[in-house]
């Protein structure tokens, strides 16, 4: 079909397929969290016993510490600002409860996810290892 006869998708349309994605964007931001994660447990048996100061495995360690540190915040405002409110501009109480809840238990996760990495990572820089 010519694009200058395509129809025009309707507001309602429109909000409906954004409504269609959004759990998609969740799903795929829930694998990717996953397999970074499992990632970068795999990464931990590297450097193990060393200090930060002898470079190589233990510079990457930080930039993906750092990485956990800074992209699950991100996300979360990524996905409340232009996901959610984008998907439900008029979501009701318990839609919004839901996305708070859910975030709430993903900040859980993901707070204890970047201390065991720290520990790991870094065990020997914070004394652990003397």
């Amino acid at each position: 079909m010519d694009s200058s006869k395509q129809k025009r998708l309707t507001e309602q349309e429109r909000l409906e397929k954004k409504q269609e994605r959004y759990p998609k964007w969740q799903k795929a931001a829930g694998i990717l969290a996953v397999i970074g994660l499992l990632g970068s447990l795999g990464l931990a048996r590297f450097g193990w016993g060393q200090k930060v100061d002898s470079g190589g495995v233990k510079k990457l360690q930080v930039y993906v510490l750092v990485a956990w540190t800074l992209v699950p915040p991100i996300w979360f405002w990524f996905e409340y600002i232009f996901l959610f409110r984008g998907a439900f501009p008029n979501a009701d109480k318990d839609k919004l409860d839901s996305l708070k809840t859910q975030q709430d238990l993903s900040s859980k996760i993901w707070i204890a996810a970047a201390s065991i990495l720290l520990i790991l990572y870094f065990w020997k820089d914070i004394g652990g290892g003397k």
